[in-house]
C-alpha cells in the first residue's frame, strides 16, 4: 500500500512539474513573440542581450543557493534553521549581484530606465525562483503550479495589454516581469531560526563550488555566443539567435518538468531505499526523456518555417536552418541532462564541470572563425556541438563503472545529514 502511494505521488509530482514547465515556457514564448513584433530587429536584439545578462546572474544564484538546495536539501526541508539560512544567503547574494549588474549594464546601455528595470527584474526573478526551489525541494508541486500560474498569468496579461495599447517596449516589458514576479514574496519562508550566512555558505559551498564552476563553463560555452554574434555579426543576428533558442526551448517543457521532478525523488530514493531503486528511477526517466524529446524536436525542426514566421517576423526564412541545428543540439542536451542529474544526485559534480570546461575550450577555438566565416550558422553549429561534448564525457564516466553500486551506496548518508 505504501509503495502504491509513493508511486502515485511520484507520477502526480511529475505531471504537475510538466504542467508548471508548460506555464513558464508559454509565458517566455509569449514574451518573445510580443517583443519581436513590437520592437525593431535591432531593438529586439538589444533586449535579448540585456535579458541574457539577467540569466547569467540567475546562474550564480543557482550555484550559490538554489542548486545546492535542490540537489541535497530534500531531507532537510523541515529544518527551520536550514531554510532560514538559505533565505539569508539569497539576500546576501543579491546584495553583491545588484551593484555588479548595474555597473555592467550602465557601462554599455545608454537608457538608464532600461538599466534600472533590468536590475529590478534580476532581483524579482531570483526571489521568485528561490520560493519555487523551496517548494520543489519539499515536493510541494501544487503550490509551485499555483504560484507560476498566477505569476505568468499576470505577466502575460500585462504584456498583451501593453502590446494592444501600443506601449510595449523593452523597459515596460521588464517592469511587468518585476511586478508579476513579486507575487512570490508572501511565500518567502517566515518564522525561521536561521543558520548564519557564513555557515550556510560553507554548507552549500561543498557542492556549490562545483555548480559555480559548472555555471561559469556553461556560460562560456553557450550564453556568450549571443555577445559574440552581436560583436562579430550584428545585434539583429543576435536577436534572431535568441528567438530561435526560445522556440527550441519552448519544446523543452516535458523534459525539464520530468527532470525537475525526478531530482528530489532520486535523492530520497538513494538515501532511504538504496542504489537499485535509484538506478531504476534514472533509467526510466532517461527512456521517457529520449522518446518524448526525439518526437518533440523532430516536430520543431519539421515545422521550423511556419513557427518562425509566427514568432519572428524579421526575415524569418534566414533563421530556419538555425532552428533545425539547435533542435538536434537540444535533443542531445536532453539526454545529457538525465545522465548529468544522476551524477549530481550522487555528489559527483566534477564530471559535469569537466564536460563543460572542454566545451568552453571548444567555444574559444571555434567561435571567432566560425562566426566570421559562417555568421549565425557557425554559432548555431557550435551550440549544437556543445551538448555532444557534455554527453560524451558523461557516457565515458558511466562506462568506467563509477556509477556502479559500490561507488554510489557509500553516499547514502552524506555528511551533515542524519538518518
Amino acid at each position: 500500500m505504501a509503495t502504491s502511494v509513493r508511486r502515485f505521488s511520484n507520477v502526480s509530482n511529475g505531471v504537475l512539474s510538466v504542467v508548471d514547465q508548460g506555464i513558464c515556457s508559454l509565458s517566455n514564448f509569449l514574451t518573445v513573440l510580443l517583443l519581436s513584433r513590437s520592437l525593431s530587429a535591432d531593438g529586439f536584439g538589444g533586449y535579448v542581450l540585456i535579458f541574457n545578462a539577467v540569466l547569467i546572474c540567475a546562474s550564480v544564484q543557482h550555484a550559490i543557493v538554489t542548486g545546492p538546495l535542490r540537489w541535497t536539501g530534500a531531507p532537510r526541508m523541515r529544518d527551520r534553521a536550514y531554510v532560514g539560512g538559505q533565505l539569508h544567503l539569497q539576500a546576501a547574494a543579491l546584495a553583491v549581484e545588484v551593484p555588479l549588474l548595474a555597473l555592467a549594464l550602465g557601462w554599455c546601455v545608454d537608457d538608464r530606465s532600461l538599466v534600472v528595470a533590468a536590475v529590478a527584474s534580476m532581483v524579482a526573478i531570483q526571489l521568485h525562483e528561490f520560493v519555487r526551489s523551496i517548494c520543489v525541494t519539499a515536493l510541494e508541486m501544487r503550490r509551485v503550479v499555483w504560484l507560476d500560474a498566477v505569476t505568468h498569468g499576470l505577466r502575460g496579461g500585462g504584456l498583451v495589454w501593453l502590446w494592444q495599447s501600443g506601449h510595449l517596449s523593452a523597459t515596460n516589458a521588464l517592469v511587468v516581469i518585476v511586478l508579476a514576479s513579486l507575487v512570490a514574496l508572501p511565500l518567502l519562508p517566515r518564522g525561521t531560526i536561521a543558520d548564519s550566512v557564513r555557515a550556510t555558505m560553507y554548507g552549500n559551498w561543498r557542492l556549490g563550488r562545483w555548480i559555480l564552476a559548472d555555471a561559469f563553463a556553461f556560460t562560456l560555452s553557450t550564453r556568450v555566443y549571443l555577445y559574440w554574434v552581436a560583436l562579430w555579426s550584428s545585434k539583429v543576428d543576435a536577436g534572431g539567435l535568441g528567438a530561435t533558442q526560445t522556440i527550441v526551448g519552448a519544446a523543452n517543457v516535458v523534459i525539464a518538468g520530468l527532470v525537475v521532478a525526478a531530482i528530489p525523488v532520486a535523492k530520497l530514493k538513494l538515501e532511504t531505499t538504496g542504489y537499485d531503486a535509484w538506478r531504476r528511477w534514472w533509467v526510466a526517466t532517461g527512456a521517457v526523456v529520449a522518446g518524448i524529446g526525439g518526437l518533440t524536436y523532430c516536430a520543431i525542426a519539421g515545422f521550423a518555417e511556419p513557427i518562425l514566421a509566427f514568432v519572428y517576423p524579421h526575415d524569418h526564412l534566414a533563421f530556419v536552418p538555425i532552428v533545425v541545428i539547435l533542435a538536434f543540439g537540444a535533443w542531445i542536451d536532453a539526454l545529457n541532462t538525465v545522465v548529468a542529474s544522476a551524477t549530481w544526485t550522487i555528489e559527483k559534480p566534477w564530471v559535469n564541470v569537466v564536460g563543460k570546461s572542454l566545451s568552453a575550450l571548444f567555444m574559444a577555438a571555434w567561435a571567432y572563425p566560425a562566426i566570421r566565416h559562417f555568421g549565425i550558422t557557425g554559432a548555431a553549429i557550435g551550440l549544437a556541438v556543445t551538448p555532444v561534448i557534455w554527453l560524451t564525457v558523461n557516457v565515458v564516466y558511466v562506462l568506467s563503472g563509477a556509477l556502479g553500486k559500490g561507488g554510489v551506496e557509500r553516499l547514502r548518508k552524506p555528511a551533515g545529514i542524519t538518518a
